[in-house]
């Protein structure tokens, strides 16, 4: 685990953590090969749930998407209209493309459907549920538009930091599921904390 120094910059703490996640994502065989056995209690009670396409180091959620749809779950993902769009969940039956963000999303047109569990990519997080994500805060928003949403964030070990402050509008994780096992949060707490 790494402190970011205090205070420190978020911008230049996501650019330390983004190089980290890179190096270390070039030397690592796929995650969740086997898909872990905690994952199948986890999203029992949810039908349709959110992931993501993988870039740039991200941890690729495919092995557990492969996984969610055998065992008959809705898999959808992020979609936006433009930059200043809100993010919205399709399914990719009908295909993908390449979003105002430069990653991969349902192509526009699929049917969109709203999950109860989201697996949300990470920059960085720490133990008490603390998610460091791009910065545009499009995850904080949908949540705070669908305060039953539950998160998961999917990361590899060495993104986590000690500690992270928690802005006003900052959604906190369920739990966190990296290569090397599943960490529940203990008591989330629900929405933002003041």
């Amino acid at each position: 685990m790494n402190s970011p120094p205090k205070p420190y910059d978020l911008d230049d703490l996501r650019r330390q953590l983004r190089t980290r996640r890179s190096a270390y994502a070039r030397q690592q065989p796929p995650a969740f090969q086997p898909v872990p056995t905690a994952v199948d209690a986890l999203i029992r009670n949810h039908a349709i749930i959110g992931a993501y396409y993988a870039h740039a180091g991200e941890i690729d959620p495919s092995p557990l998407v492969v996984h969610l749809r055998a065992m008959g779950k809705t898999i959808v993902f992020p979609q936006f209209d433009g930059r200043h769009a809100n993010m919205r969940f399709a399914e990719d039956k009908h295909g993908t493309e390449i979003g105002p963000w430069r990653a991969g999303q349902p192509r526009i047109g699929n049917r969109l459907a709203d999950p109860t569990l989201i697996l949300a990519p990470l920059v960085g997080f720490d133990a008490n549920g603390n998610r460091l994500g791009q910065g545009g805060g499009h995850y904080d928003r949908y949540l705070a538009a669908h305060p039953h949403v539950r998160m998961v964030g999917l990361a590899w070990s060495i993104q986590q930091v000690d500690f992270l402050d928690a802005r006003p509008w900052d959604w906190p994780m369920n739990a966190i599921l990296t290569e090397k096992g599943l960490v529940m949060v203990e008591h989330p707490p629900q929405g933002p904390q003041p």
